[in-house]
């Protein structure tokens, strides 16, 4: 399945590649008070998205229904203002901007108008890893891998500015 985020209609497509299905998935109600939404994995693995709503990142997973639709449920909120540094807050808008999905580790990238912050979905870490911000464009995360011979592999989140 291939998931794009729509933010004129503030819908999902769905592309099943197997039937070549596309199909249509609504957003929660919280579309109309954030246009800061980027789709995610969940824990799990499956459909999920982040958006920032008045300060604070909310993560929602598609779960399967008992009338067996779809739907989205509400998992967890990460308050900004106590993992960004102090002051990031003040006089800044906050548009999550991308997410990447190491495995283990799932990160969101946040951009403020100081520069880029990515948070580490499970420790809630934040770290800023640019100065500009890429203006109003988009990130798109990528994951570099390097394996010299005999040494440790190492993982890398990069991203670049579309």
């Amino acid at each position: 399945m291939f998931y794009f985020l729509v933010h004129l209609n503030d819908e999902i497509v769905e592309y099943d590649m197997a039937t070549r299905e596309v199909s249509m998935v609504q957003i929660p109600r919280v579309h109309h008070l954030t246009r800061s939404i980027v789709l995610m994995t969940d824990d799990d693995g499956g459909l999920g998205f982040a958006a920032n709503v008045k300060d604070k990142l909310q993560l929602w997973s598609r779960v399967a229904c008992p009338d067996g639709d779809a739907g989205f449920v509400l998992t967890r909120v990460i308050d900004l203002r106590k993992v960004l540094p102090s002051g990031a807050l003040i006089r800044n808008s906050i548009q999550v901007n991308g997410s990447a999905d190491g495995g283990a580790s799932r990160v969101l990238f946040i951009r403020m108008s100081d520069g880029l912050y990515s948070i580490e979905i499970n420790s809630s870490q934040v770290r800023k890893v640019a100065n500009y911000c890429c203006g109003d464009k988009d990130v798109v995360p990528y994951i570099s891998f390097c394996t010299p011979t005999s040494r440790v592999q190492v993982q890398q989140y990069n991203f670049a500015c579309l």
